[in-house]
């Protein structure tokens, strides 16, 4: 996955040049993100959040792209993910021995129904009622259906869904995702924090096999914000998550994307980001802003 990160070299060195310090790097299958600013400087950075996370941003890109039938492929892979921390964190505060989730898990990794049954059943017990997300309707060609029903019509169907159909389902898994993910962290603090230094072990290993070394952490920055909590969420709707992805992307590198229909950039928005992309423009490449207007429009 191709991923843009400010660099720490530069900020270290106080060589903020412009869009010089951002970074263009590509992202290992374990997390970490190799790249290389416009000085010439080769981070290799660590990345804090959960696999799910950056998958939804991923879907969230494509959506942003016009790509709805990927978006929703990509943000169903987000719900699974999801629900696998769901089900070791839980397995682990019960006292599974070591190893125990691993051998489990890998006897359904390749299913994902039976992926979502673990999830259901350790959801039950967790919270002693049964979880509703995957039963919630959506709107389809006029007509009601589940999310489980829609998903399997992209997924294993070939169905090409339509901007809203996708927009629905990426602002259903949204709202589900962000509750999972609060809940979830404040209910077990200590599992998750093991489970996750796990996780960033196995990037460092990873790295060195490549003969690489992370020398920096990144964390934030994603639509679903894992690491604050709910009373450091910056997005709290799939919509306020379009804009300032879409914000990122423009800022960085003048993409044009597509936003939803009825979220529009109020013109306070418009202008912070006009504020931000000529700060950091240097002087003989200076934006010129009725272009850069025409395009947030």
């Amino acid at each position: 996955m191709r991923i843009s990160v400010w660099c720490p070299k530069c900020d270290l060195t106080n060589e903020v040049l412009a869009d010089a310090s951002w970074a263009a790097g590509e992202m290992h299958e374990s997390g970490y993100v190799k790249a290389q600013c416009k000085l010439g400087h080769a981070p290799v950075l660590g990345v804090q959040e959960p696999k799910f996370v950056l998958l939804f941003d991923i879907g969230a890109c494509a959506y942003l792209d016009g790509y709805y039938r990927e978006a929703v492929g990509t943000m169903n892979t987000a719900i699974e993910r999801a629900c696998e921390l769901f089900v070791q964190v839980v397995s682990e505060t019960r006292g599974t021995p070591v190893g125990g989730f691993d051998r489990f898990w890998a006897a359904v990794k390749n299913r994902s129904e039976a992926q979502i049954g673990a999830f259901l059943l350790a959801y039950l017990y967790e919270h002693g009622i049964a979880c509703g997300f995957f039963e919630k309707e959506i709107s389809v060609r006029g007509k009601r259906a589940s999310i489980t029903s829609f998903r399997n019509r992209v997924v294993h169907q070939g169905y090409i869904p339509s901007q809203a159909e996708a927009y629905e389902f990426g602002e259903s898994t949204h709202h589900w995702l962000t509750d999972l993910s609060v809940t979830l962290q404040a209910a077990h603090p200590e599992s998750v924090r093991r489970i996750q230094e796990e996780y960033w072990a196995l990037q460092l290993e990873a790295a060195e096999k490549q003969r690489e070394k992370i020398t920096a952490w990144m964390s934030g920055g994603t639509i679903i914000e894992w690491a604050g909590g709910v009373e450091h969420m910056r997005c709290s709707t799939f919509s306020e998550g379009l804009l300032d992805l879409s914000d990122h992307r423009i800022w960085q590198t003048g993409l044009v994307d597509f936003l939803p229909p009825g979220v529009e950039r109020p013109q306070s928005h418009r202008d912070r980001l006009l504020r931000r992309m000529t700060a950091f423009s240097p002087g003989p490449r200076k934006r010129d802003r009725t272009t850069t207007q025409s395009r947030l429009n």
